[in-house]
């Protein structure tokens, strides 16, 4: 006999002095007693029915390994050539995956089962842990018991090499040029490898990161500081790129940024997603190599001085901020989120100052207050370009598409997005064809993050836990560009803060090309002159890609010194803002219309497009607002259904029209879509002012013509051609 654990019994065992009950069972489970068992573990030719993981297959004991792995044979008793077929071998490891009922701690269930655990992770709320028996033998016993456990939701075997990406396709790399990822929960991170594995998931909807770590590029060299509610400076997977120099806390005012308040945690989330070490547990970053810095904030207790203060803080340090944060309180959906003029001179002391005049690179969440619809009407949605900080030039603002490829249900649209990134979401519209009856939500995966390690075990606690598998909302993508900004860095560290703009938004990938909301805007883009440059609210340019991105960037020449233009409409009394006259059908709209006619400009590619509006209005959420290009090219506000401000002095970005020619007639067009409840004939406001600004440049430089053939080899690149080293870099 050998000595297995009480788990492996079935309902009555064998005893070496009699038999023992399922009461009795149940008992020594709570003790975590060891029995004895007279079924042969090591040897013999014991065949049995094993349900592996919902197939009932008739498996013969083979052999028996020193790692624990128990080796199986299935022999099809049934197949008319038995003989020819052979066995197909089946390698049992002692680890069963489990889901646990809520409420139920791990460590209770370790004591019962007599069975170590590891590898706990929560995705989108559900919680997993792996049981480990002593041999794959044992685990199929304590598999079957689980499987009528309350406690447990799920409990399915571990089978060596039989797990296969769903969507087919290669396993996911761990080897890039000399380095090897080993961090465990990599293969989970689908917004860097999206192998289609995750339910719903389409294959190849990710940050596309092999060609950058192949080439080389960790970010190494590069700063990013986090500004958020502190970050787990102990946490094994950031403690290695941790610096405490360019760190704070501003409501403390210490150097240490550590989470001091119960529940903190996002900001150890969003730094994971920048530079989580690649290796040991848990997970990796975008820029395993970068280093990172984390400035505290206060988020119920923080005024803008403390934000203010972030956007300059340690400036010849800290060369990327990341800021996965928005508007909260009375200000969402309800007043444009203006920014104070003395946040915004701080944004441009660090353009003008950060990075040794280069400019500080700011990335920002582009928010998640979307909306929804019913019976076809939105309602609460909000619009980027309201956001003060997301709406600003200096700004890179990320929005959310999820496993699919898709617009995340959360993620707001505007013209200020420079690209999208990967998220988690779930479809709350009508029509998703994800959920065709309307009825309840699907979740779409969350993003593979650090999250801050468990201590206690209580009820619902994971003790020791590093990793979450259900972050999202914006506040993922945003730090995963962040990353994509210190790979580019690493590349090329001469890149002013508008030649990463450029960048990112001539090498992003088109998704969900169906949705009727992309427009081209040029006819070639500067990565490849053979692919049209294409922009969507709901995307910006599209989804970061990493590879290419970094591509670009080896061969960038920085773009000139900047041109601005204004044009004024030189009001000179009040426009009325006249509401939507009756009509037959309907509601007969009656746009306010101001023109601007460009000639001769100086500007030959325009990098931003700005326009500012000074208005008066009974309900600024009933405003739709426009500015179309001379080529036709519509850039638009969306009307705010809760948005219940009177006026404001606002200047909207636009960034859309990256790389046009200016020349020509611009429109500008504010639309009241609400009729005067007291008399149609009233004007519902009135335009004190509204003028354009343009910022651009004379003419782009080419970029490197190594091989002097008259092509830029950033295309050449594109296409997959040889060309040059100039540097002789490799």
């Amino acid at each position: 006999m050998v000595r297995v654990s009480a788990w492996c019994a079935a309902a009555v065992m064998t005893l070496a002095g009699g038999s023992m009950t399922m009461a009795q069972l149940e008992a020594s489970l709570q003790e975590g007693v060891k029995v004895e068992a007279d079924r042969p573990v090591n040897g013999g030719a014991e065949t049995q029915t094993v349900n592996v993981n919902g197939a009932m297959l008739p498996l013969t004991f083979a052999e028996q390994r020193d790692n624990g792995d128990t080796l199986y044979r299935l022999i099809p008793g049934d197949h008319p050539h038995r003989d020819k077929v052979g066995a197909m071998e089946f390698v049992i490891t002692p680890r069963v995956r489990v889901e646990l009922a809520q409420g139920v701690a791990p460590a209770v269930l370790s004591r019962g089962y007599g069975a170590g655990f590891d590898n706990l992770r929560v995705y989108n709320g559900r919680r997993f842990v792996t049981f480990v028996a002593a041999t794959g033998a044992d685990a199929i016993a304590m598999a079957d018991q689980m499987r009528a456990d309350a406690r447990l939701l799920h409990a399915d075997l571990l089978v060596r090499g039989q797990r296969q990406p769903m969507g087919g396709g290669d396993p996911i790399p761990t080897q890039f040029g000399d380095r090897q990822i080993t961090a465990t929960d990599f293969p989970f991170q689908w917004h860097l490898f999206n192998d289609g594995f995750f339910e719903n998931a389409v294959a190849g909807n990710d940050i596309d990161i092999a060609p950058a770590w192949n080439a080389g590029f960790f970010g190494l060299g590069q700063t990013v500081l986090v500004v958020d509610d502190g970050i787990q400076t102990d946490h094994p997977d950031l403690a290695p790129n941790f610096s405490i120099n360019g760190s704070f806390d501003s409501f403390f005012e210490t150097p240490n940024p550590v989470h001091k308040v119960f529940g903190e945690g996002h900001g150890t989330a969003c730094a994971g997603l920048i530079a989580a070490k690649d290796e040991g547990r848990g997970t990796g970053g975008v820029a395993p190599d970068a280093t990172l810095t984390a400035y505290r904030v206060d988020f119920d207790n923080s005024t803008a001085e403390e934000f203010e203060a972030a956007h300059t803080f340690a400036q010849a340090i800290n060369g990327i901020t990341s800021n996965s944060y928005g508007v909260s309180g009375p200000d969402v959906q309800t007043v444009v989120a203006q920014l104070p003029v003395s946040e915004l001179s701080a944004f441009e002391d660090g353009i003008a100052n950060g990075r040794g005049g280069l400019g500080t690179i700011y990335v920002k969440a582009g928010g998640n207050d979307r909306g929804f619809t019913i019976e076809g009407e939105e309602f609460a949605r909000d619009d980027a370009s309201y956001d003060g900080f997301a709406n600003l030039r200096y700004t890179i603002s990320v929005a959310a598409s999820d496993t699919r490829g898709i617009f995340s249900s959360f993620s707001e649209p505007g013209g200020v997005h420079i690209v999208n990134a990967p998220s988690s979401s779930f479809p709350i519209d009508e029509g998703d064809p994800m959920n065709p009856d309307d009825d309840m939500p699907i979740f779409q995966q969350g993003i593979v993050t650090a999250d801050v390690e468990s201590i206690v075990a209580g009820p619902g606690d994971i003790p020791g836990s590093i990793t979450t598998g259900s972050f999202g909302g914006t506040s993922a993508s945003c730090p995963i560009v962040s990353g994509v900004v210190a790979l580019m860095l690493e590349a090329n560290p001469n890149l002013t803060w508008r030649d990463v703009q450029w960048i990112l938004a001539e090498t992003a990938d088109q998704t969900d090309p169906g949705d009727a909301g992309w427009t081209q805007v040029r006819d070639a883009s500067v990565f490849d002159a053979d692919r049209p440059v294409f922009y969507n609210n709901n995307y910006g340019f599209g989804r970061v890609n990493a590879g290419n991105a970094v591509r670009l960037a080896e061969v960038w020449n920085n773009v000139p010194v900047e041109i601005e233009e204004t044009y004024d409409t030189n009001i000179r009394n009040p426009v009325p803002i006249p509401g939507p006259a009756p009509g037959p059908f309907g509601p007969i709209e009656r746009p306010v219309t101001f023109t601007f006619d460009v000639d001769d400009s100086e500007i030959d590619e325009v990098q931003h497009v700005e326009f500012l509006l000074d208005l008066t209005h009974a309900r600024t959420g009933e405003l739709r607002i426009t500015l179309t290009s001379p080529d036709g090219v519509e850039h638009l506000i969306r009307s705010r259904d809760t948005d219940f401000g009177s006026g404001y002095r606002y200047t909207f970005t636009a960034v859309k029209y990256l790389g046009n020619d200016i020349d020509g007639l611009w429109t500008l067009r504010v639309i009241d879509e609400e009729v005067n409840p007291g008399n149609p004939d009233n004007p519902n406001g009135f335009i004190t002012d509204a003028t354009l600004n343009f910022y651009g440049i004379e003419s782009r430089p080419l970029n490197a013509d190594c091989n002097e053939d008259g092509l830029e080899d950033a295309n050449q690149i594109a296409l997959l051609e040889e060309f040059t080293d100039c540097d002789n870099d490799g």
